[in-house]
């Protein structure tokens, strides 16, 4: 690989993380979470949203003479939608929470872990689904 062609992968993957973090910036201020009172329904919007749209990205069939099919995924998926999505605040913020129990009313804490990794990965089979959908794959014959 070029030293060129990789400078150029590490571009678009800064660019498009810095796209993704500001993305969820501006999530966490539409919808504001006050700190230790969980839960962070900032970062399960991102996470469920994230994972729907990644599930689109790695069904999408991007490519042209300027970018190709790795590209739009380096740029989309790594960059954007890896600075959007934020399993790392997810897991502080349910060990937060964790911590915190001494009431058997915090079961809904398992709802909350359950509920986002399901509908996670619910949302991105039905992404993938979307994706095939619109860019069916062609016949090799």
């Amino acid at each position: 690989m070029r030293s060129s062609g990789l400078a150029f992968r590490l571009l678009l993957v800064f660019g498009g993380g810095a796209l993704g973090t500001l993305a969820r910036y501006l999530l966490g201020v539409a919808i504001p979470h006050v700190s230790h009172e969980p839960p962070n329904w900032s970062v399960f919007v991102a996470n469920l949203v994230g994972a729907f749209l990644m599930g689109i990205v790695v069904t999408a069939p991007f490519g042209s003479r300027r970018l190709d099919l790795e590209h739009w995924r380096l740029l989309l998926g790594t960059g954007v939608l890896g600075g959007f999505t934020t399993y790392s605040a997810f897991t502080v913020d349910i060990a937060g929470a964790a911590a915190s129990v001494v009431d058997p009313l915090y079961a809904w804490l398992i709802w909350f872990v359950l509920g986002q990794v399901v509908a996670g990965i619910a949302l991105a089979g039905a992404g993938i689904a979307l994706g095939l959908r619109l860019w069916p794959a062609k016949d090799a014959s």
